[in-house]
């Protein structure tokens, strides 16, 4: 075995193993294995990303073949927080992925100065790309993409990027948690009331958060056009979102982060399969005001009803 071989091998298993470690906080898998696949994706001046890719399959592991059996699927454009890789979230992302998503989540803008509006432009392409790979016959993703049922997601940076990229991709959803306002969007004062009604946006928080505390992420809630909810995890923290919230610089909320990542996680369950795979019954309890949830608080705007795909 050629040097370049060992290399290439032991990258590959180092990758493997990174994405298969245990859980810290487990639970919530659904019913089908996960793969999960590197990707390149180019951007209109050729530079090229790589994205981590997350799916149904047939076993799971790196590369292993998609289930073809049970799409086309939903797809959700995941983006990271400042600093923050991919791996942090591959669990909550698996979580997603088993219970039949597309979870496409991009490297790119992991530096110290990321470039805001090109990593929200990332975002978009991460679902473009992927709706490319379902049109062609040749692609391992070919026939498996849902194209009427798109939405953007992220962590703090990654979630501003999500409400961003949702002003020029059209999604039926926008999933943004603990979401950081962006220097691109700094100077942006619009009036939300003059707004036509938008894109439903499902804002999730902790209380407890020091890093981008609640009040900045109540400012895009504030900012979106209806229909939108914020809903805040009492206790919980910014580090809290991630699988492993004890890095450099994290913050600690009143409650374990275990439990903070099993609310979170079913929450985005709850709340993609309601808007993208139609299921009227979690919709309508997320809007059901008189309804109640151990630990969490909700803020629903006056609209209730879903809207309809746009055809810009």
């Amino acid at each position: 075995m050629t040097a370049l071989c060992r290399v290439l091998t032991l990258l590959l298993v180092c990758v493997s193993a990174c994405f298969a470690a245990a859980d810290d906080a487990p639970g919530l898998l659904g019913p089908h294995r996960v793969g999960v696949r590197l990707i390149e994706i180019g951007r209109a001046d050729d530079s090229v990303f790589t994205a981590w890719v997350f799916y149904p399959a047939r076993e799971d592991g790196l590369d292993t073949p998609a289930n073809i059996d049970e799409g086309p699927y939903p797809v959700l454009s995941f983006g990271h927080g400042f600093l923050q890789a991919v791996q942090q979230y591959r669990h909550t992302l698996r979580v997603l992925a088993s219970h039949g998503y597309l979870v496409v989540a991009s490297n790119s803008h992991k530096d110290p100065f990321p470039d805001h509006a090109q990593f929200s432009a990332d975002l978009a392409r991460c679902v473009t790309h992927l709706i490319k790979l379902d049109a062609r016959e040749s692609s391992w993703l070919y026939g498996l993409v849902d194209e009427s049922a798109l939405a953007l997601g992220g962590h703090s940076m990654g979630g501003g990027a999500a409400v961003r990229a949702a002003e020029s991709l059209p999604v039926q959803l926008v999933i943004p948690l603990a979401a950081a306002p962006l220097r691109a969007d700094r100077g942006d004062e619009r009036n939300a009331s003059q707004k036509a009604p938008g894109t439903p946006v499902a804002h999730l928080v902790g209380s407890d958060d020091r890093i981008v505390i609640p009040a900045l992420t109540r400012n895009l809630y504030d900012r979106a056009p209806a229909p939108k909810l914020m809903i805040t995890i009492e206790g919980g923290s910014h580090c809290g979102f991630l699988d492993r919230p004890e890095s450099f610089g994290c913050d600690r909320g009143r409650i374990e982060p275990r439990r903070q990542l099993r609310l979170a996680r079913q929450l985005m369950l709850d709340i993609l399969d309601a808007y993208l795979k139609d299921d009227r019954d979690k919709h309508d309890a997320l809007w059901d005001a008189g309804a109640t949830r151990a630990g969490l608080i909700f803020e629903r705007s006056p609209r209730r009803e879903r809207e309809a795909p746009s055809d810009q």
